[in-house]
């Protein structure tokens, strides 16, 4: 779903300690609080870089030991730090070497390197969620399930049987399998339709796993649930998702998919998201709208 790209390599870079003043991937600005708030920047950015992007700028030993400089003045109780060289060119250029004993320049450093991880943090969120919406916008199930539909169920069970025995060992997915299965139990012999909220970072968060994960997770929702888009802003960094069950599932059926998760005793962690009623009513809790099976579909075949 997502594109694969190809990563260009980082050219070799000098080392810290030599002199360095045209590196691809160095700040090019001579203000030393603007070129600290780059080689923040190109740190923050490349730090949550994950699922193949590749950063804009590639991350380098002199960029990180910047940053961990910086980190030993701010925790030292001596004036100068002891075993910390601040010779180096670039550490000068930053600027680093006029921060020792100096408080007043050292919270400027802090309030520039906090809002640089800030501004990187939510960049990557709201990538993350794009990334998201465009897997719950694609990810179509073809051809689409009937679940009044024998066939259609069982092609459901397939589906779910398989994401189980893809991801029940990884306990980071407990809280979000234990969260289908609260939903479930909670939807079975009810007649209002329910809906189930939880943080889409549960999803977007876990893109690491492997590449089919996103695509595995959506389908597995859109094969039984119909996402409810009744939360919308922009400007939050949260992306609320919304489900409930199609409203011609059977409880018949419902019980067969539930049966097929692990048990609530094997998962650790808290069931994600909330569960809340709705004033519509379901239109096949009996199974009165369910394809009947034939005599021959009883038959034990030896």
């Amino acid at each position: 779903l997502v594109a694969s790209r190809v990563c260009e390599t980082p050219k070799p870079m000098t080392s810290p300690s030599q002199t360095t003043t045209s590196l691809p991937s160095s700040p090019q600005t001579t203000n030393p609080i603007d070129r600290f708030a780059e080689h923040c920047h190109i740190f923050y950015n490349h730090s949550l870089t994950e699922n193949g992007e590749t950063p804009k700028k590639a991350l380098t030993p002199l960029t990180k030991s910047i940053l961990e400089a910086f980190q030993t003045i701010v925790t030292s109780d001596d004036i100068v730090p002891p075993a910390l060289s601040l010779t180096n060119d670039e550490f000068i250029a930053c600027g680093l070497n006029n921060l020792p004993n100096n408080p007043d320049l050292i919270g400027q450093y802090q309030k520039i390197r906090d809002d640089e991880r800030r501004k990187a943090h939510q960049a990557h969120m709201k990538t993350r969620h794009a990334i998201l919406r465009k897997a719950l916008t694609e990810t179509d199930i073809d051809p689409p399930m009937k679940l009044t539909q024998r066939h259609d169920n069982r092609r459901l069970r397939d589906i779910v049987k398989e994401y189980v025995r893809r991801y029940k060992a990884d306990f980071g997915l407990h809280p979000f399998l234990a969260g289908v299965r609260n939903f479930l139990s909670r939807q079975l012999t009810n007649e209002r339709v329910l809906r189930w909220r939880f943080d889409g970072a549960v999803l977007s968060e876990s893109l690491m796993r492997d590449s089919d994960f996103l695509v595995l997770s959506v389908t597995v929702l859109k094969s039984f649930l119909v996402e409810v888009r009744d939360v919308e802003d922009a400007t939050f960094l949260r992306e609320e998702l919304c489900w409930e069950v199609e409203r011609v599932m059977s409880d018949e059926n419902l019980r067969r998919v539930l049966d097929l998760l692990p048990s609530e005793a094997s998962l650790e962690g808290r069931p994600t998201g909330k569960v809340e009623a709705t004033a519509e009513k379901r239109s096949n809790v009996g199974g009165e709208l369910d394809e009947k099976g034939s005599f021959l579909d009883w038959c034990v075949v030896l």
